[in-house]
This record gives C-alpha cells, sequence and structure tokens, in this order.
C-alpha cells in the first residue's frame, strides 16, 4: 500500500513540475563596486516581455528559449544575454557604469522679451475693443426717451436686461424707420 502511494506521489510530483513554467531568477550588481543596482530591467526586445526589478537589483522572468534577454539599468550599460536550455536557473548579471559627461552647460540669466507679435489673443482683443463702440447698447438708445429710462430703470439686474434689450433693439429698428 505504501509503495502505491509512493509511486502516485512521485507521479504527481512530476506532472507538476513538468506544467510549471522555467523562470530565469537574476540579480543585478555594479561591475565595480559589486553593490547591487535597484530596479533593474529585464526584457525580451522584439516580444514585448519585460519586468522590473526590485530595490535588491533582483528579478524574475519566465524563460524563453532562444530569445536574447537584455538586462539594463539607469545609468549603466545595457547587457545582452543568449541563454542556452541548461542557463535558466539563476543569472548573476554585472553592469558597467555608463559615463556620459557633458560637454558644456549654459545658463542665460536675462529673460527674453516678450512681444506681442503673431499673438492671436492681442488680434482678439483689439478688434473687440474697436467693436466696442458697435456693440454698447447706449449708442442705439440715445435720442429716444423711452429706451434711455428702460435703460436706468434695469440698473444692472441681468435677467431683466436680457429681455429688454430685444425689445428696446425693436423699438431703436422703429423709431429710426418713422
Amino acid at each position: 500500500m505504501k509503495g502505491l502511494y509512493r509511486t502516485y506521489a512521485t507521479i504527481l510530483l512530476l506532472l507538476i513540475t513538468s506544467f510549471a513554467k522555467a523562470q530565469i531568477i537574476g540579480v543585478v550588481t555594479d561591475a565595480i563596486t559589486g553593490d547591487t543596482i535597484s530596479y533593474p530591467s529585464a526584457s525580451y526586445k522584439g516580444q514585448h516581455i519585460a519586468v522590473s526589478g526590485d530595490v535588491f537589483g533582483k528579478f524574475v522572468i519566465e524563460y524563453h528559449n532562444g530569445w536574447p534577454l537584455t538586462i539594463s539599468a539607469v545609468g549603466y550599460q545595457s547587457k545582452i544575454y543568449n541563454l542556452k536550455a541548461d542557463q535558466h536557473d539563476l543569472l548573476h548579471v554585472k553592469l558597467k557604469p555608463d559615463t556620459k559627461t557633458l560637454k558644456e552647460v549654459l545658463v542665460k540669466t536675462k529673460k527674453k522679451r516678450y512681444t506681442r507679435k503673431e499673438n492671436p489673443a492681442v488680434e482678439l482683443m483689439k478688434r473687440v475693443i474697436a467693436a466696442k463702440h458697435k456693440t454698447d447698447l447706449s449708442n442705439h438708445v440715445q435720442g429716444n426717451k423711452s429706451c434711455e429710462l428702460l435703460m436706468r430703470n434695469i440698473n444692472g439686474d441681468q435677467t431683466i436686461y436680457k429681455e429688454i434689450v430685444p425689445m428696446i433693439l425693436k423699438i431703436r429698428e422703429s423709431s429710426e424707420k418713422h
């Protein structure tokens, strides 16, 4: 009976391990200092599969036979690995620092003078100011005593103003015709 359980247990264990996907576990360190590099990236270029490592430089990614694996980190030169079938357990990656220096930095303290040329907002405001005389309601009601009286009684009440304005304009038009 014990032998039968062992056989079933062995078969079950073999099935579980055969269905499990192979993974690559890697640790990324600095090639010079030996310190771990925080948050490295591991990716299969062109395959849209990528992972980020943790603060200790460790990453875990699925193994794909024959695909080149690229390991990179900010401030370090990337490294490409072409893994074989027997190399998919633990990967120790050492990246070299990528020392790029700027040739020159220019800091200007004087601010460039603002010009209003070719600014569409300025052109629009010029047209609004020029048309202000045409849109001022008091220009339309001058000379008509009843319209002037209505305008004085409105005193800035917007609801009345919106109702009265069309009436005033009709009165103005009718007075111009006679």
